[in-house]
């Protein structure tokens, strides 16, 4: 793990990072590994089974359902924590728009760092909840512009 990544990964940017300990911040990245993915590189699959969560420590990706791009992300975001909670398989592809570094953590270092820092919980569901909302405002947007088409 590099400063730069650790940088880049600005806690008081991340609803989850910026409110860990420092001593379990400390944990999560000894136990993280880092990715570099290509243009175009699918690192998850839609329907596979949620192993791990991924933080973005630079670069844009695609969030595909069905085959349609609903949303994007960028630095600083994070990736698969509603699957790993919730023990489901992963809900959407996510594809590479330009290169990208992630910061992967397997399901079970995160879970079990997430039992210890129970305030935590409220902040990934605020952040969830916007996610949500993001998602339904792009599906209103497509449905609405094929009624104009």
């Amino acid at each position: 793990m590099t400063d730069r990544t650790i940088f880049r990964l600005n806690p008081a940017k991340n609803p989850f990072l910026g409110n860990l300990p420092e001593e379990a911040m400390a944990e999560l990245m000894n136990l993280s590994k880092i990715q570099n993915l290509k243009d175009g590189e699918c690192f998850i699959r839609e329907g596979e089974p949620s192993d791990s969560i991924y933080f973005i420590g630079w670069g844009e990706v695609a969030v595909v359902k069905g085959g349609v791009e609903i949303d994007t992300m960028r630095t600083g975001g994070v990736i698969g924590e509603m699957g790993v909670l919730k023990k489901v398989p992963r809900s959407a592809t996510i594809k590479c728009k330009g290169e990208v570094e992630v910061l992967r953590v397997e399901a079970d270092d995160f879970l079990r760092i997430l039992d210890g820092q129970p305030a935590i919980w409220r902040t990934m569901l605020i952040d969830q909840m916007g996610k949500v909302t993001s998602v339904v405002g792009r599906i209103q947007q497509t449905d609405e512009a094929k009624r104009v088409d």
